[in-house]
């Protein structure tokens, strides 16, 4: 299923709340409900500094947490969507449980996740259900020290058309590792956005089933779909 079939067939959910909309939401209309870690005042600013287009902003942000907590927007959704997010959560097991608090009895979560194959994540190795319970066990709310080492030394292009033709380029390199020392002196514990999890389908799909079986994940996952050709999300 692609992103524009996936879109299509949850268009017609009645109440849904979105999960980091940023300046590129996935939903519109009067049934959905925006989270994010800032109003829409500050994500225009931000995204303005960063010379990306802010016309799709949402005008209203609805439920905000600086540091990123779900529990602040309400109960009662059919639907909680995200779209290149749950990939950045410090936290994967609170995230899935606190995104479930927000449903209504048989709702769903609708996820759309990078590949790592596919995308700048390339060279990074998989998460594994280690990776997760650590994050679970240690009650993380930032990046690990880890995570940002892989993303500034090991990341490369995001082309996806490149990666699919077998054209992976090469990590930024060890140069960057230093880069990476002075950014976590400087945030002092603070949080640093990069990616805490690398997955596939296949990993992904396992990481949850692992998770369920040990009743940390409250969804039974129903459809996890391969990565298009000449694409880079699942």
């Amino acid at each position: 299923m692609v992103r524009e079939e996936f879109l299509a067939a949850a268009s017609t959910m009645e109440r849904l709340l979105e999960i980091g909309p940023g300046a590129s939401p996935i939903f519109a209309g009067e049934n959905v409900e925006y989270f994010d870690v800032m109003s829409s005042d500050g994500l225009r600013q931000r995204f303005a500094e960063h010379g990306a287009n802010i016309s799709r902003v949402p005008s209203l942000i609805q439920h905000v947490s600086p540091i990123g907590d779900l529990s602040v927007a309400p109960t009662g959704f059919g639907v909680v969507a995200s779209s290149h997010n749950i990939e950045h959560q410090p936290d994967l097991v609170r995230h899935l449980q606190k995104a479930a608090d927000r449903l209504v009895e048989g709702g769903i979560y609708l996820l759309i996740i990078p590949d790592k194959r596919y995308c700048f994540d390339h060279f990074i190795p998989e998460s594994t259900l280690a990776d997760v319970l650590a994050a679970w066990y240690e009650r993380r709310t930032v990046h690990s020290s880890r995570s940002v080492f892989a993303d500034r030394a090991l990341t490369t292009h995001n082309d996806a058309a490149r990666h699919w033709a077998g054209d992976h380029g090469e990590p930024k390199g060890t140069g960057m590792a230093q880069y990476a020392v002075n950014e976590l002196d400087t945030a002092q514990g603070a949080y640093i956005d990069v990616h805490a999890w690398q997955f596939t389908p296949a990993s992904f799909a396992l990481v949850m089933e692992y998770l369920r079986n040990m009743d940390l994940n409250p969804f039974e996952t129903e459809f996890v779909g391969e990565t298009s050709a000449g694409r880079f999300e699942f």
